[in-house]
């Protein structure tokens, strides 16, 4: 497994968008955060810390969405994307909008205005790229929060070696979203400076 990464502050005063990896047995475990508010890159730290806790307790449940449900942060608010990728397998929880690609095919969807409205009229594809220049694309209608208690939504998807996966904030695939899905895309050459935090992931497995 080949892991790249690019994290940018961009003209914030903090930099929250955060990653962290770990491996437990056969399972890597892939966690991004993109705080906002009155977050701190401190509170939203402590918060991945708890969850790398709870993954690596001989008592953890096998289940993401339950890890997430019985994490939540206490001072930190913050779109979330946690993967468990086996040989064959990756399981993904995704709340807000950061993104997961699987060989330049988007695999999550954004919770946000901007994606609930065009939805209902374009095609998942055309929304995915739409959502881009959508003036409500930072309205989220789901993140997690102090006070969040939805249920959490976990997917599945086949991987196979080979495969390259690519994980990143909103401070990245509006402008990337396209050369993600033809294959131009690359963390290692990346040099993008915006006004937001920006974080891209990029596994070869």
């Amino acid at each position: 497994m080949d892991l790249q990464y690019f994290r940018s502050q961009g003209e914030r005063p903090e930099n929250l968008d955060l990653f962290t990896c770990l491996s437990i047995g056969k399972y890597s475990f892939f966690i991004l955060a993109d705080g906002y508010g009155d977050s701190s890159e401190e509170d939203i730290n402590n918060y991945l810390q708890e969850i790398c806790f709870k993954l690596i307790s001989p008592h953890q449940k096998s289940e993401l969405s339950d890890v997430l449900k019985d994490t939540i942060p206490e001072r930190a608010w913050m779109s979330i994307l946690i993967a468990k990728v086996s040989k064959n397998e990756m399981e993904i929880c995704s709340i807000g909008d950061c993104r997961a690609y699987i060989n330049e095919r988007l695999i999550t969807s954004d919770d946000s205005l901007a994606w609930q409205n065009l939805s209902k009229r374009k095609c998942f594809g055309d929304v995915a790229k739409l959502v881009a220049h959508h003036p409500l694309r930072h309205k989220l209608t789901d993140s997690m929060t102090p006070q969040r208690r939805k249920d959490i939504i976990k997917k599945r998807e086949a991987i196979y070696n080979g495969d390259t996966i690519i994980f990143c904030t909103d401070g990245i695939w509006p402008i990337f979203h396209e050369d993600i899905c033809s294959g131009s895309f690359s963390v290692k050459d990346l040099d993008v400076k915006t006004e937001d935090n920006s974080l891209a992931v990029s596994i070869m497995l």
